[in-house]
């Protein structure tokens, strides 16, 4: 059936059923593929996204090892840069200590 829709109704039939295997209870749909879910506080939103199956001259098909590998790339990054700024911070505090132990004496 998948391969008589037209592509746009074959990605919303996905998100479709993507949206009724989540069964999200209280969600409230504000546009074509955006949800909104109360949470204590205030609201979440989400949105869900069909990944394109069938790839073109211009759009690849979507690579779900290559969205992994790019993510956890992603987050190493996000992980070193942290790391380096704490270690920055840590040696700004150490030299301030130097400076305030130095001044005291």
């Amino acid at each position: 059936m998948m391969a008589e829709m037209k592509k746009s109704e074959m990605l919303t039939a996905m998100r479709t059923e993507a949206m009724s295997r989540l069964n999200l209870e209280g969600a409230t749909q504000i546009d074509s593929n955006e949800w909104v879910v109360p949470v204590e506080g205030g609201y979440v939103s989400f949105k869900v996204t069909a990944k394109n199956p069938i790839g073109t001259m211009k759009v690849p098909a979507f690579d779900l090892d290559a969205a992994v590998e790019k993510y956890e790339a992603k987050v190493r990054e996000s992980e070193e840069k942290a790391a380096a700024k704490a270690a920055a911070k840590a040696e700004r505090l150490a030299k301030k200590a130097a400076k305030s132990a130095e001044s005291a004496e």
